[in-house]
């Protein structure tokens, strides 16, 4: 589902020294996946990290956010070739994530007529789309090789809708890991009106294992 590096490539990374400053908008250059191509063609790895979407914050993340900030934006959001979210003109961005526990990650969005039912308020599958897809983010986060490193496969997405999100409306969607094991992991999120922060709509998103057994050859 996502682009994942391994662990030992990740500590390359950060033996490189501390990364530099980002500002909104700015544009990131990652390096090539190392376990992905494994499991991928490189076509399809250059297509879904070809052009990022999401937005980074204004100030400088810590190692975790940046691990999980470079997972999202290999989520293919605004790819137009299958079912998502296009994260340019909602303006999704990036705002936080920690490792806890528990793990949390937390994202703003602007609730758009595209993304909006008939009544004017943010769509029930849209809003299913979002806790599916964001909720994954930081499980990557917390992933390991053989232990979610490929993000897994949506085993239950059970949704609670409180209020109206009414187009327009600044929200706020907040993803919480509660529980990953070595088969199955249940992440829970919230989609919140940013203004006042009331809850929205409750999401509870549970996911089977897809790795490989780690010695297990592809």
């Amino acid at each position: 589902m996502s682009a994942h590096d391994t662990r030992e490539n990740h500590r390359q990374r950060r033996s490189r020294g501390p990364s530099r400053p980002r500002s909104a908008g700015a544009a990131i250059t990652l390096e090539k996946p190392f376990s992905m191509s494994h499991f991928y063609p490189v076509s399809f790895l250059t297509n879904i990290m070809s052009e990022y979407t999401i937005k980074p914050p204004a100030r400088q993340m810590d190692e975790f956010e940046e691990l999980v900030y470079e997972y999202t934006t290999r989520m293919g959001l605004g790819n137009e070739e299958h079912w998502d979210v296009d994260a340019r003109s909602c303006n999704l961005r990036f705002e936080s994530a920690t490792r806890g526990p528990p793990a949390k990650v937390s994202f703003l969005i602007k609730v758009t007529p595209a993304l909006s039912n008939y009544m004017g308020n943010l769509h029930g599958g849209c809003a299913a789309t979002l806790v599916d897809v964001l909720s994954t983010t930081i499980l990557l986060g917390v992933s390991e090789p053989g232990k979610f490193a490929l993000g897994g496969v949506s085993r239950n997405l059970k949704l609670t809708y409180l209020r109206p999100v009414p187009t327009g409306t600044e929200a706020r969607i907040v993803c919480e890991l509660i529980h990953v094991g070595k088969r199955l992991a249940l992440m829970r999120a919230e989609i919140q009106k940013a203004e006042t922060g009331d809850v929205c709509v409750v999401g509870e998103h549970e996911k089977a294992n897809t790795d490989p057994e780690i010695n297990q050859r592809i």
